[in-house]
């Protein structure tokens, strides 16, 4: 899997004229060579590719690289990275320029020793953009325990019981059941608050008639997944009924829209065109978020208005209804780019639950 992906970023690297790539960010330490650590470097060119660690992250990285050669840092990484770089003879390289501050990169480019150096943050963003059969498998089963999850916990909820106390028993149920994180973001909101995109769960109590929002997204194996629905506690009344159906016409409609070769901006600006259609334009919040992988939020990129979607693009769908005298709704889904369109990861029910 790994010596795959380091073949297709060497295919790139000739396209390109590139003797070397150097990693450093978390993301593609990984993507490149499954090490989970926090730190480290990695250095891939023609014919080799080296993993720099220090001695904190030594048997680690020698327990879960591959396809790369493990290097210990000494006594430092500049002259670690030096030597390879010397002995490789590498005289063009990219770099990620994201992440580097100006001072960070003037400390790199005095103390490297090859003066040729190409930013390239963006084009690997793009490669790990397309994921593998091996991600997909990843994040479907990261899918599966989110629909679990959200399965457990509408059989917890009942009149009297608090947005933080459901909150809880989701991220237990997450962690116990394998996922290494529950994001910060993830909420739960009953009534009224449930219209803010930036609330806290809180200690306010649900009671009956309330709409109840479920938003929350993880990491499982590495891999962030992300989605959300509302639900009505007890009654649904005719208003939560109608802006419902509004979003559950646009769920499906958006996942119609998510196929290779359609611009992510366009896609995104005939959603919002439909919902203004329906009387909802001031209420409607987006449709489509970030790409989601390895990082919460990467490429593709709502905000490039080049964006061009392709196969194998993963990202976050969720039309959403913000009424701030009312309560507002939501339903996300991640979801894969395909040639006809996008197939959710997530399968919880999308109809109007009444629990």
């Amino acid at each position: 899997m790994y010596e795959k992906r380091i073949q297709r970023l060497r295919g790139s690297m000739r396209t390109k004229n590139l003797s070397a790539v150097l990693l450093s960010s978390f993301e593609n330490r990984f993507y490149y060579s499954g090490f989970s650590g926090a730190s480290g470097a990695m250095l891939i060119t023609e014919q080799s590719a080296y993993l720099f660690v220090d001695s904190r992250f030594l048997a680690q990285a020698e327990a879960e690289a591959k396809g790369c050669k493990t290097v210990l840092i000494q006594p430092s990484l500049y002259e670690t990275l030096n030597s390879k770089l010397s002995l490789e003879h590498v005289a063009r390289m990219l770099y990620e320029d994201k992440e580097f501050s100006v001072y960070q990169f003037e400390a790199f480019k005095n103390n490297i020793v090859v003066s040729d150096l190409v930013a390239g943050s963006d084009m690997l963003a793009r490669i790990r953009s397309v994921k593998d059969e091996d991600e997909i498998e990843i994040m479907s089963r990261g899918a599966h325990l989110c629909d679990e999850a959200f399965s457990y916990i509408l059989s917890k909820v009942r009149a009297g019981a608090t947005e933080k106390e459901l909150l809880l028993d989701l991220e237990v149920f997450l962690k116990r059941n394998g996922a290494q994180k529950v994001f910060e973001s993830s909420r739960i909101l009953t009534g009224i608050r449930s219209a803010s995109m930036y609330f806290e769960s809180s200690n306010a109590e649900i009671t009956d008639g309330d709409i109840l929002l479920i938003d929350f997204a993880v990491r499982y194996e590495n891999y962030c997944i992300k989605m959300a629905r509302s639900v009505a506690v007890k009654i649904a009344d005719d208003r939560m009924r109608e802006i419902y159906s509004i979003l559950f016409y646009a769920q499906a409609k958006s996942l119609n829209l998510l196929k290779s070769a359609t611009s992510l901006c366009e896609a995104n600006q005939q959603m919002k065109d439909n919902m203004a259609s329906f009387g909802y334009g001031d209420s409607f919040y987006g449709v489509y978020e970030n790409g989601v992988g390895i990082a919460d939020s990467e490429f593709p990129n709502l905000r490039d208005s080049k964006t061009i979607l392709l196969k194998g693009n993963v990202l976050c769908v969720a039309p959403a209804i913000l009424v701030s005298d009312y309560g507002g709704m939501k339903i996300a889904d991640t979801v894969v780019v395909g040639d006809e369109g996008g197939v959710s990861l997530t399968n919880s029910p999308r109809e109007l639950l009444t629990v």
